[in-house]
């Protein structure tokens, strides 16, 4: 199997991980209420709308106290920002087929998988018992995305070093 084969499996890792990044992320769970955030959300830092929106569904009082945009910044995550381009840029490095270019596609989404890790969210400390953050499949999705890419990338590498020996 040439490398030019194996070029689409790992594109396609890099483009489910970047479609990943709509879906729910995590899920912030305290007493009755239940919100989920997407990768998103988090990266460009408009939690505050998404909550807010999720608010004005899921409560009878709709999104009184929190107008959109309030939390805005606060729950920013540069790592899932940073993620969301280095795949962004491995998407399209690796569409050429140079070892370089090749080897920094791989590069690109071992360093997404990583910042996405580093980007799990904790719960301040004193607050643990009243919230609950579980991570949804936004977040399995990326990360494993990002890590399958990888690994087919250097797969695509090693076929290139066969080809030229």
């Amino acid at each position: 199997m040439n490398s030019d084969n194996k070029k689409i499996p790992a594109l396609i890792c890099y483009v489910v991980a970047l479609a990943c990044f709509f879906l729910p992320f995590m899920q912030i769970s305290c007493q009755e209420m239940n919100l989920e955030v997407s990768g998103y959300a988090m990266a460009t830092g408009t939690v505050g709308d998404s909550i807010a929106k999720d608010l004005g569904k899921n409560s009878p009082m709709g999104s009184m106290g929190m107008p959109p945009g309030g939390q805005q910044g606060d729950m920013q995550s540069i790592e899932l920002l940073l993620a969301m381009v280095a795949l962004g840029i491995g998407l399209f490095i690796g569409l050429n087929a140079s070892s370089g270019t090749i080897k920094t596609a791989a590069g690109l989404g071992a360093v997404a998988a990583i910042l996405t890790l580093v980007s799990i969210p904790k719960v301040k400390p004193g607050m643990e018992g009243m919230i609950e953050v579980s991570l949804r499949v936004g977040f399995y999705g990326i990360l494993v995305g990002s890590l399958a890419g990888c690994v087919l990338h250097w797969m695509r590498l090693k076929a290139i070093d066969k080809e030229t020996s």
